[in-house]
């Protein structure tokens, strides 16, 4: 029984990841391509400066996709309960793909719901702490839940 699948949401957090790798990659490139490159004049060598520049913009480009690294391997695209609830299908984005890990329901520890909302943003998710885990696996609340209770109940966030 599918508790939970993220849509459109997965399809949005996949095409942040590859624009942030894109984006790295052209930056850090554009960084060797200007350090190669003549200055003002021909005897003056290298254009340090813009080659700087742009080794600034490639770190910080590469700290985004390092963040974003680590959030794909926690964001959930889908929860499935097998059979009579003896095991949880969780499904992850992956740096290419999905991930599928079983799990036993009491590897679950504890749930709890989070709202970010700005003028322009209403984020509500899930963390679902797994033991063995360092990180929460994210569980976007505005992907499709055909049954909230059980899914809450998955969660951790209702009694067991």
């Amino acid at each position: 029984m599918i508790l939970f699948h993220a849509g459109r949401q997965a399809v949005k957090v996949r095409w942040l990841w590859v624009l942030s790798l894109m984006t790295t990659v052209l930056l850090a490139g554009a960084a060797l391509y200007f350090l190669a490159q003549a200055g003002p004049g021909p005897a003056e060598g290298p254009d340090r400066r813009r080659a700087h520049l742009f080794a600034i913009l490639a770190a910080i480009g590469g700290a985004v996709c390092s963040g974003l690294a680590v959030y794909v391997r926690t964001y959930v695209t889908r929860i499935v309960l097998e059979g009579d609830g003896k095991a949880i299908l969780i499904s992850t984005l992956g740096w290419v793909g999905e991930r599928t890990t079983r799990l036993d329901p009491s590897c679950v520890e504890e749930g709890g719901f989070h709202q970010w909302r700005t003028r322009t943003v209403d984020a509500p998710w899930w963390t679902l702490w797994v033991r063995g885990r360092y990180l929460p696996l994210i569980v976007d609340a505005q992907g499709d839940i055909p049954d909230l209770p059980r899914l809450l109940k998955v969660l951790g966030t209702l009694e067991r």
